[in-house]
């Protein structure tokens, strides 16, 4: 069934990932890093790894489960978990820096995105807008350039259409397609927002897992040459299981989850970026 939900509508909800006690533990924990991190946009994995509750979440076994079922038994978790804060976009598929690459065409190209939200998505907004279905390319036969470009316009025409908002509780987890067409739910009409906490990481089937490594590393060369926020080279940085905390290293394992990391050339690359410019970002 989850796996019949993320080809046809691009996502799917694990519900009650979290109770209600551990959803108000979380985000008392995130107002105080916040806080104390001098309020930025998100806290990136290296400001969240010494809090054992945050670094297990990934591997929660509702999620893994689904996960499983959608992506397959091997499936990478990608050590990316962040949290936001008060944060809205604009419309956007996290595959968009990708522009018209070749393997998101593949019929079974699998990469999602895992949000676990801490309030309800209601009427103060809280959880995502998306346009079901609209990850598939039109024309997947076409040359990628064109096929890019027609899922382009297709979106901006369906938003008004067939936009619909998640309905989430919180503690609810959203996985959702990477090529999904999404935005933040504002508050609607007359509403007044409450403070909204998310957390995010990503997840890929196997054959789709060296895909997600080079979209990693485009991002963070531009992270590099642009120059202030740093966030992807925060997760390429580091070797498994070295170079994690014991908390995600313990809940990895007792799942007999799979986490994706850089080949080792790689990650001294960008280890010794991240050491350079983090401190300043």
């Amino acid at each position: 069934m989850t796996d019949a939900e993320l080809h046809q509508r691009g996502f799917f909800v694990v519900p009650a990932l979290l109770d209600s006690d551990a959803v108000c533990a979380l985000r008392d924990e995130l107002s105080g890093r916040f806080v104390a991190a001098g309020s930025p946009r998100f806290l990136r994995f290296s400001q969240l790894q010494a809090s054992p509750s945050l670094m297990q979440l990934p591997f929660r076994e509702p999620l893994v489960r689904r996960l499983r079922q959608a992506l397959g038994a091997d499936y990478f978790t990608v050590p990316d978990l962040c949290a936001q804060h008060d944060m809205y976009g604009v419309w956007h598929a996290d595959s968009d820096p990708d522009g018209p690459h070749l393997a998101l065409q593949r019929e079974h190209f699998r990469v999602v995105k895992c949000g676990i939200y801490l309030q309800d998505n209601a009427a103060g907004g809280g959880g995502l807008e998306v346009i079901p279905g609209a990850h598939r390319l039109p024309m997947r036969w076409a040359p990628p350039r064109m096929a890019y470009a027609c899922k382009a316009l297709r979106d901006r025409l369906l938003r008004p259409l067939r936009r619909v908002r998640v309905p989430l509780r919180a503690g609810d987890a959203l996985v959702f397609d990477y090529r999904l067409p999404h935005v933040s739910a504002r508050p609607l009409a007359g509403q007044q927002a409450r403070e909204k906490y998310v957390l995010y990481f990503n997840a890929s089937a196997s054959e789709s897992a060296s895909h997600y490594l080079e979209h990693m590393q485009r991002r963070a060369v531009r992270e590099e040459h642009k120059g202030g926020e740093v966030f992807w080279s925060d997760a390429l940085r580091r070797n498994y299981p070295e170079d994690f905390p014991a908390a995600f290293i313990h809940a990895a394992e007792s799942a007999q989850a799979r986490v994706l990391v850089p080949p080792c050339d790689e990650v001294f690359k960008w280890r010794n970026w991240y050491q350079a410019v983090a401190t300043s970002s």
